[in-house]
């Protein structure tokens, strides 16, 4: 019961956080202050059960509406891109979307680490690979859809690199927020340099947070 109740404080405080507090802040020095934000975050939750499995959770709706965005079948390679020390998203793709190839890189070889020790320590799909690898770099050719996540450095150069060298049939999932698109890229504009912007979503749970669908040009 005790561990109930602290999870669904730890919920909401995070919820809040994101929906109330990290909107208001919109500079591109705020965002690099949150991404180190989380990235501490998750190296220390990562030991404690109760937080990673809530710290998962709060993706499950904004996951699902990827993975049907993006029509993931059991068939498609899958690339995930900035997957963190508790890979919320490369888990809840493999839950929701049955791909036997996942793999997931962080520029952080410590959140590479923590990401296989977790995934290894637990009860989730043990096909996941993670690789130490630089966005800006890593060969895109073969993956049938590319997640790029939004706490990741650099998105504008990952960007531009992964419309270049993905290939014609393959669908790429951009997270960000309305306010980090407009103020830090410039906006839809930016997108629509590189690639076709095919759809998007957003999530109900989390505020701000919005998902496209991008393809080749």
């Amino acid at each position: 019961m005790k561990n109930n109740k602290q999870s669904c404080l730890f919920s909401f405080a995070y919820i809040i956080f994101l929906n109330y507090i990290s909107p208001k802040f919109h500079t591109s020095s705020f965002k690099k202050f949150m991404d180190y934000t989380y990235i501490i975050f998750e190296k220390i939750a990562v030991n404690f059960e109760m937080l990673n499995i809530t710290y998962i959770n709060i993706y499950q709706e904004l996951v699902k509406k990827e993975v049907e965005l993006s029509n993931i079948s059991s068939d498609d390679s899958v690339l995930i891109i900035g997957c963190g020390s508790i890979p919320a998203t490369s888990i809840l793709v493999s839950k929701k979307s049955n791909a036997k190839n996942i793999v997931s890189i962080d520029y952080d070889l410590k959140a590479i680490k923590n990401a296989i020790k977790f995934t290894n320590s637990s009860n989730f799909d043990k096909n996941l690979k993670f690789e130490h690898a630089n966005g800006q770099n890593y060969s895109v050719k073969t993956f049938d859809v590319i997640f790029i996540l939004y706490g990741i450095k650099k998105q504008d150069k990952i960007l531009e690199y992964i419309s270049k060298n993905l290939k014609n049939t393959s669908r790429v999932i951009f997270r960000t927020t309305n306010d980090s698109l407009i103020h830090i890229l410039g906006g839809k504009e930016f997108l629509e340099k590189y690639f076709k912007i095919e759809k998007s979503i957003c999530s109900e749970k989390l505020n701000d947070t919005i998902s496209f669908l991008l393809k080749k040009k």
